[in-house]
């Protein structure tokens, strides 16, 4: 499998991802509007479903130009680890959002995983932008963001029954 297979089948996962958070809404089975953490996960969802698509979609630019595959990697590094940044700094805001609900301390535990990991991948992705410069620490994290993802639909479905 070359690189380029790797970052399009990256795409199609996140777009399948994304594509599931539609469908668990619209056919959720809810009777009610969603809750304040609802929406958060279900809008977690689609952001951790779309830092891979984005990363992977401007690897593809990048393959298909001039950039050569050391500096095309740190580039793609940068730009996941600005995703990250914006996606931990709106999730910290949406976090002191839903902080009284009544499966907060389940949800801050789950945060707390969450953030753990994110850390350990931005380290690696940090590495890599400065000195590696290599194709497997960024499908790395976006593999990561894939997994989140389905264990966010996996919740959400599993709730919804």
């Amino acid at each position: 499998m070359t690189e380029t297979d790797a970052l399009v089948l990256i795409a199609e996962l996140a777009v399948g991802l994304i594509a599931a958070a539609g469908i668990v809404t619209a056919v959720g089975g809810r009777e009610r509007d969603y809750t304040l953490i609802d929406r958060m996960r279900i809008i977690s969802l689609v952001t951790f479903a779309a830092i891979p698509l984005a990363t992977s979609l401007f690897s593809i630019v990048l393959i298909t130009g001039t950039v050569q595959p050391p500096l095309l990697w740190s580039l793609a590094s940068c730009a996941q680890i600005l995703m990250m940044v914006a996606h931990t700094a709106w999730g910290q805001r949406k976090a002191r959002e839903f902080a009284s609900d009544t499966k907060s301390r389940v949800s801050r535990a789950n945060v707390a995983v969450l953030m753990a990991l994110s850390l350990v991948c931005l380290s690696l992705l940090l590495y890599n932008a400065i000195l590696l410069g290599a194709f497997w620490p960024v499908v790395g994290v976006c593999s990561y963001y894939i997994l989140v993802s389905v264990w966010l639909v996996l919740r959400l479905v599993l709730e919804s029954t």
